[in-house]
């Protein structure tokens, strides 16, 4: 590999691996590919760690930064990727080691696919136990991408080779109780909404496992609160990544929607740190809305009004949905109205769907005010009660009738021209998916 400037920044954070670290900064030093920088960032204070990484100082390509401050490790890793000043970047454990074409392999994979946020290997784990771990490509839009990260988390792609702009787009990793636990899989979520994320095939990356790494700490927790917390942490760092490419209420709800079926129900096959018990409506509804309280919090701070309902409306729809059932302790459920529509008020019925005993959904109402072109949304269904294909019924309007049509995602919207002064919507039956 030629000597010109580098192409990859390799952050090493380190933290009380003297006994390990002069392993892992060898294999780096072993590697085919030569064109990179290695930042060795010891945290803490830890002197003892920062003399034996001090001896590689020799080699220019390493740089010794010691941080007296605890940055812990999602802070260390943060401060690497900031300071990365090259196409690339790759983050490796402090105790962890790789083959010698580790590198030049992912790269050449990077080189070829420009639409690749990431490219990684397969993981070996030694020391403690012998296993390989291999992990499919994510490929397709950014939306598929980060909803495969969500149903099937993948962590080995957080030890490949990354796109710098691709890192700083995904953003820093938060810095969260319970040691950040699981931090590395919505980090990687949120990558995928920037590029594929492509696995290179052979067991390349050696990681090192043994009783005081973070991730065996991690695996043998128990106590329901603390998963819990982790588990719906990650919930609303999956939403972070997922709330730029969802657009209208409609997606967003769906969106939404989709993470807590993943987040509470279980699924034969599917990975879960924490499963949600949702026996009881009463236990569903406490999940429900202790989740969306972490997701206002910690997650996207507008969720509500970007969805354009209130907490106890969103808990009420979300803990129906979860539940299987239709609306709680009503025949009729309100239906929300978009794009300036509302009810007609007077003595008209407010606008409303139910869901039958014979699985057909009906609708009633009659609206006004809002934006009546063609095409336009009037309402969405929730996904229970959207229906098993595409509909159009004949609505009397104040100037005659319009098409109204219902599509399988569950919305209701102006097939042709409705009437700003009054649509109807009485009469809308449909056989629910």
């Amino acid at each position: 590999m030629s000597s010109a400037g580098p192409l990859v920044t390799i952050g090493v954070p380190i933290y009380r691996s003297a006994d390990m670290v002069a392993e892992t900064l060898d294999s780096i030093r072993a590697q085919t590919f030569t064109r990179y920088r290695v930042l060795m960032s010891v945290d803490g204070g830890d002197q003892e760690s920062a003399e034996v990484a001090r001896a590689y100082t020799d080699d220019p390509r390493f740089e010794l930064h010691v941080h007296e401050t605890q940055l812990g490790w999602t802070g260390n890793i943060n401060w690497c990727a900031a300071a990365a000043r090259t196409r690339y970047f790759q983050y490796w454990q402090h105790d962890d080691l790789a083959e010698p074409d580790y590198i030049a392999n992912l790269y050449r994979v990077l080189k070829k696919r420009p639409d690749a946020a990431v490219a990684y290997c397969d993981v070996r784990w030694f020391q403690e136990g012998d296993r390989i771990t291999a992990e499919d490509s994510v490929e397709g839009d950014a939306l598929s991408r980060i909803h495969e990260m969500i149903d099937r988390p993948r962590w080995t792609p957080f030890r490949g080779l990354i796109r710098t702009e691709a890192v700083r787009r995904a953003g820093p990793l938060r810095t969260l109780p319970h040691k950040s636990a699981m931090e590395d899989l919505v980090w990687n979520i949120k990558l995928g909404g920037h590029g594929a994320l492509l696995r290179v095939p052979g067991a390349m990356y050696l990681k090192r496992i043994h009783a005081n790494s973070l991730s065996t700490d991690w695996n043998r927790w128990s106590d329901e609160t603390r998963t819990r917390d982790v588990w719906m942490a990650f919930g609303s760092g999956a939403l972070q990544a997922i709330w730029p490419h969802v657009r209208t209420p409609q997606e967003r709800w769906q969106a939404l929607l989709r993470l807590f079926e993943r987040l509470a129900l279980p699924e034969a096959g599917r990975w879960s740190f924490y499963t949600a018990v949702t026996a009881t409506e009463a236990h569903c509804s406490m999940f429900v809305a202790e989740a969306l309280s972490v997701f206002e919090r910690i997650g996207v701070p507008t969720l509500r009004s970007d969805l354009g309902i209130e907490l106890e409306r969103l808990t009420e729809r979300l803990t129906d949905r979860l539940m299987g059932a239709a609306p709680r302790a009503r025949t009729w459920a309100s239906l929300d109205l978009l794009n300036g529509w509302r009810d007609f008020g007077a003595q008209y019925a407010t606008t409303a769907y139910c869901i039958g005993q014979d699985g057909w959904v009906s609708l009633k109402g009659q609206i006004k005010g809002g934006d009546a072109t063609a095409g336009t949304h009037l309402a969405y269904l929730p996904p229970n009660a959207a229906p098993a294909e595409a509909h159009l019924f004949l609505a009397p309007t104040w100037s005659g009738t319009a098409l109204i049509g219902v599509d399988t995602s569950g919305a209701v919207y102006a097939h042709t021209p409705a009437d700003a002064v009054f649509t109807v919507l009485d009469g809308i039956r449909f056989p629910v998916r």
